[in-house]
């Protein structure tokens, strides 16, 4: 199986200022510290709720090129199995995915907007959701 993530840094455990996630400022090497031994800038902040980001050609490239540094010695880093039994909870901005999800095996709806998956492990609890 191949994950492919792409993700921000803002919401990570530690990354509690701006500056921790712009490449070029002063908090950024602990920023990405803490984020990941891995990680490619495709895009920088330039105000609360903007970004500049590079061509998307290059941002492939980018990526591409630090997910195969990434993946290139798989034993630095152990796989997460989280211990059975799993359960993954979602909360949805709307009620949409909720209803529809509603009644599958597996699956509990806990309010109008927020459902939880539950089985004996990980990828069954999340393919409750697609599948």
């Amino acid at each position: 199986m191949r994950v492919h993530v792409i993700s921000d840094m803002e919401g990570v455990g530690g990354i509690v200022n701006g500056s921790q996630t712009n490449a070029g400022e002063p908090l950024y090497e602990e920023g990405r510290r803490l984020y990941t031994e891995e990680t490619v800038v495709v895009k920088r902040g330039i105000g609360p709720t903007a970004a500049r980001m590079i061509p998307p050609l290059r941002c492939r490239e980018l990526i591409e090129d630090g997910a195969r540094r990434a993946l290139g010695d798989l034993k630095t880093v152990e796989p997460y199995r989280p211990p059975p039994p799993v359960e993954i909870k979602v909360e949805y901005k709307g009620t949409r995915e909720p209803t529809r999800l509603a009644g599958r095996p597996g699956i509990e709806l806990l309010d109008p907007r927020t459902v939880v998956s539950r089985a004996d492990d990980w990828w069954a609890a999340w393919s409750q959701f697609y599948f």
